[in-house]
């Protein structure tokens, strides 16, 4: 197959080289291959509609991308208006995030198994995943998390973007880091303004955060900044997020003032937008850190807030030991146990390389080391292995 260069291609088509690289990105030329900073197309791909010229009636018009994550923005700020499925899953995400997880549950029934367009099923298959894990619905979780990581193993446009709801929930959960590299912003895509904060609280929002990691004071001061920005937009979510990042980061290096502040303003957060799931996660782990600034709050709250962190520990604690997923821990660690699951459904290590954006040649030895911990020789002795502990259970 002859490829040509966007040059070549900006030419035959009569459009500029930057909207071919675009057309690229966006994955709307099927065979495209990045090479370093150039896109290589292949000769027979046909140039894809211009969604921003004017069309014949008969025409049916291109659907824009909109990223599914609807909870900064009042529902009347959308434009287009929000679709019913839109509209159930941003009722969904505002009673998880206010720790109402079974009316979560409800609300969102079975949008996960219904929706038809790609990007409301990634994101409804997300949301039940986040509802199982605060209800410790451990085996639920992995049969819905599979389905998810399957569905993005897929080609479509946009995939990039979508990845970020499974790079979000593997840091929950602690299979990775909560960042994508490879994110762009791409002046061709239908953001709405809601999504561009993320894009500043990408590294921030896993509360699986290291005690021992290192944190330098240019680090805290770009933090500092995100937060001064993202305060000043609609984005309470985010906002909450990035100041629970810095409490424990100052936490961290005994900065006990700056902390308190930065807990206030998350509490505060809080008790304004209904949004407790973050702060009552993190006071779950890192509670000592946090007494200083909750001891501030009205009496109404604490009460309130304290019961929600009640229920939660309460759950988490009775599920121990009666799961699976924690008997397996036992034997491996919580890094490791991803490899576990994905090598019971039989996915390739480029598979796996590629979902956790890894080198095949470190998903290999990381395999290596898992089978000699159990002393087996292959993934089908280590799919027997993880069957058989869920057996006994």
């Amino acid at each position: 197959m002859e490829y040509f260069t966007t040059q070549q291609m900006a030419k035959l088509w009569n459009i500029s080289p930057t909207r071919v690289t675009i057309l690229a990105k966006s994955g709307r030329l099927c065979g495209a291959i990045r090479t370093g900073a150039q896109w290589l197309i292949p000769q027979t791909t046909e140039k894809p509609v211009d969604g921003r010229t004017k069309r014949s009636k008969n025409t049916e018009p291109e659907k824009p991308f909109r990223f599914p994550l609807f909870l900064a923005k009042d529902e009347k700020s959308f434009s287009p208006p929000l679709t019913a499925e839109e509209r159930t899953l941003k009722k969904t995400s505002e009673l998880f995030y206010a720790c109402e997880f079974e009316q979560a549950e409800k609300t969102l029934s079975d949008l996960p198994d219904t929706a038809t367009d790609t990007y409301i099923r990634i994101a409804s298959l997300h949301a039940r995943c986040m509802i199982c894990l605060a209800l410790c619905r451990h085996q639920i979780f992995f049969a819905t998390y599979e389905k998810l990581t399957e569905l993005l193993l897929q080609d479509f446009p946009h995939k990039k973007e979508m990845e970020f709801f499974l790079h979000e929930l593997n840091a929950t959960i602690g299979f990775g880091d909560f960042f994508n590299e490879d994110f762009e912003i791409d002046p061709a895509y239908s953001y709405h303004e809601s999504f561009l904060p993320n894009l500043a609280t990408l590294p921030t929002l896993s509360l699986c955060f290291s005690a021992t990691k290192r944190i330098t004071q240019r680090e805290l001061n770009a933090h500092e900044i995100n937060a001064f920005y993202i305060d000043g937009l609609d984005s309470p979510v985010d906002s909450q997020s990035i100041h629970l990042y810095l409490g424990l980061s100052y936490s961290v290096i005994a900065d006990t003032s700056r902390a308190t502040l930065h807990y206030q303003k998350a509490f505060l957060l809080a008790q304004n937008n209904n949004l407790f799931w973050l702060p009552a996660i993190e006071y779950y782990y890192f509670g000592a850190t946090m007494e200083e600034a909750l001891k501030t709050m009205d009496s109404a709250f604490i009460k309130q807030f304290r019961s929600i962190s009640d229920t939660l520990r309460k759950r988490f604690v009775q599920s121990k030991g009666r799961d699976p997923y924690i008997n397996f821990y036992k034997l491996i660690s919580k890094n490791r146990f991803i490899y576990v699951l994905y090598a019971s459904k039989g996915y390739s290590n480029i598979e796996v390389a590629h979902l956790l954006r890894l080198s095949e040649n470190t998903v290999a030895k990381i395999y290596s080391s898992i089978y000699e911990m159990f002393g087996i020789q292959n993934k089908k002795d280590l799919t027997d292995y993880y069957f058989q502990s869920i057996k006994r259970f």
